[in-house]
């Protein structure tokens, strides 16, 4: 499949994006060479394998996770970092 200007001015709509006509150029010509790698794979027979995510525990608030700080008001107060 080939990508037109058309296509990639559209999806710099989408993004509210302003190309130049040499961006447009470049960008149609690597959105090209994306989908053409994309249907390369797909003609190869490859599946997508997505890994279940990991699930990962919150850490609560009540938690001694961070003994420089204290809480207050339902918040972790820490030093500042930033004058």
């Amino acid at each position: 499949m080939d990508v037109d200007a058309k296509m990639v001015k559209y999806v710099a709509d989408l993004a509210r994006l302003k190309l130049s006509d040499d961006e447009i150029s470049y960008y149609q010509s690597q959105l090209t060479n994306i989908i053409g790698y994309i249907s390369t794979l797909d003609n190869a027979g490859v599946d997508p394998k997505f890994n279940d995510p990991e699930v990962i525990p919150t850490i609560m608030r009540t938690d001694k996770v961070l003994p420089t700080g204290d809480t207050k008001h339902s918040s972790i107060k820490v030093p500042r970092t930033v004058g």
